[in-house]
């Protein structure tokens, strides 16, 4: 009886050792059972048809794309992003290579002279070849999780660039119709000094001819000295705006970027979507 009890101890061991969930499994288990609602994850055929993964050709604008591409391609933030996948994809592969048998082979050569005595002796050449193999089994699921874990942030790096892709291509296009948007504004502040400088001229000449007062003459310098002021402050914006669309852009930020006249537009109405989109798509 005693040593039937010795046994059983092993297997039980054994047997509940083979029961174990793996870690994915494990932290699967504990996760909210409840998941997405269905309205969130389905759509119905007119909404998926109006459903668009490309935004940026609906605004028409050759230079909104060829800016964001710019950004794609230079912008330092998403070179970084895109180093930490590399690292990440490579980590990953050495992951599942550490579950593949290891194979070694090695090579040899010797040369020496054979014989004894004064008369020398004849020189031979051996060589040698050798290999091996081993392979680690993984009973408790250390190397299955190590990968599953690599697995997981390998696919967190790939979510986590091309977030970084699409807040960058987003980020441009903000920062582009900034910049227009602040151009219109510098535009519309030198045209306003414009018509204050010749009601200025206008109330001047009046006055000259004793038709209105000098109270009327000093309220119109009083205009153009605020859209003096105005026109200052929009310049400034606009420079600043240009500046931040070249920081995106990975270029030195002299502020020297130039806008268009008027703002993109859209040839239609963009759609909602779906909130489980909007939560793939988030920057």
């Amino acid at each position: 009886m005693r040593s039937l009890s010795i046994l059983l101890v092993p297997s039980a061991l054994l047997l509940g050792a083979c029961g174990l969930p793996s870690g994915k499994d494990a932290i699967a288990s504990e996760l909210i059972s409840g998941g997405i609602p269905a309205f969130w994850k389905e759509a119905s055929a007119e909404q998926q048809e109006r459903i668009s993964t490309g935004w940026l050709p609906e605004f028409e604008d050759p230079k909104l794309t060829t800016l964001v591409r710019e950004a794609i391609a230079e912008n330092h933030d998403l070179r970084a992003a895109a180093h930490r996948l590399k690292a990440t994809r490579e980590n990953n592969m050495r992951a599942r290579a550490a579950r593949l048998p290891q194979v070694t082979t090695g090579t040899s050569a010797n040369r020496r002279l054979t014989g004894s005595g004064s008369s020398g002796g004849s020189p031979a050449s051996s060589y040698g070849m050798s290999f091996a193999a081993s392979w680690e089994i993984d009973v408790w699921g250390r190397l299955r999780d190590s990968e599953d874990a690599e697995n997981a942030d390998y696919r967190a790096a790939i979510a986590d660039y091309r977030g970084a892709r699409l807040s960058l291509a987003v980020n441009t296009a903000k920062a582009w119709i900034n910049l227009t948007e602040a151009q219109q504004q510098v535009d519309l502040a030198k045209q306003t000094l414009q018509d204050f400088k010749k009601s200025l001229s206008l109330i001047s000449r009046r006055h000259r001819e004793a038709l209105l007062r000098a109270v009327d003459v000093q309220f119109g310098r009083n205009n153009v000295a605020s859209a003096e002021r105005n026109l200052r402050s929009q310049v400034l914006r606009r420079d600043e705006a240009a500046r931040t669309l070249e920081l995106l852009l990975g270029r030195y930020p002299a502020g020297e970027l130039e806008a268009t006249p008027s703002l993109p537009t859209l040839r239609r109405q963009v759609p909602a979507g779906l909130p489980s989109d909007l939560l793939s798509r988030r920057p």
